[in-house]
């Protein structure tokens, strides 16, 4: 399905918007989680067309393996969430979440404790949209996946790729000020979703 391409205006407008939720709701649960102050970046959002995908792709770590949780939303609106972090993050932040000094490898347990992070911090923002704007959404099951970011993205393009011929991308950097630990989220939408956003913020 052809879509009109958003505006620079209506780019900068959710820019606002995300960082709006990604202030007052992901950053209070990510402190929370991690205990320390959380720094964040949230790099200007760009739509591309789905056959453009490899000029996205070298922004980001490609050469080396990521942790993922991918959650999507359902219902009024629908938004891919994508947390990706490097392995070494990934079990810095297991163990804390487990009670432990540190983690040789990345345990059942320890896939689990990152994808309750990543549903933690998706529903924050979905919580955030709801509030905003009154959509009714429900969340996925979070599903887990050790890759390079280039198959994790090419796997979300994928999807939306059924919907639309472009995708809006907003990449968001979180940093525990005191840990130094990483995170990534990428919120992801089609640009018919992203626009109904913009009516109602």
């Amino acid at each position: 399905m052809n879509t009109k391409p958003c505006t620079r205006k209506d780019l900068e407008k959710l820019h606002h918007i995300f960082n709006s939720f990604i202030v007052t709701k992901t950053i209070p649960s990510l402190s929370t989680i991690l205990g320390e102050t959380i720094e964040h970046n949230l790099r200007k959002i760009r739509e591309i067309e789905i056959i453009d995908l490899e000029d996205v792709i070298p922004t980001f770590e490609d050469a080396i393996a990521m942790s993922a949780v991918y959650v999507k939303s359902d219902g009024d609106l629908r938004l891919g969430i994508l947390l990706c972090l490097p392995e070494k993050d990934s079990k810095k932040l297991a163990a804390k979440m487990l009670g432990k000094t540190k983690m040789s490898r990345l345990t059942s347990i320890g896939r689990s404790s990152i994808s309750e992070i990543g549903n933690i911090l998706s529903a924050s923002i979905f919580n955030a949209i709801s509030n905003n704007s009154g959509f009714k959404v429900e969340s996925s099951v979070p599903g887990f996946a050790i890759e390079t970011f280039r198959t994790l993205i090419e796997s979300v393009a994928a999807e939306i790729g059924n919907e639309s011929n472009s995708m809006i991308i907003a990449n968001v950097d979180l940093q525990g000020r005191t840990s130094g630990t990483k995170l990534h989220l990428l919120l992801i939408q089609d640009s018919q979703e992203a626009r109904k956003l913009l009516v109602y913020n």
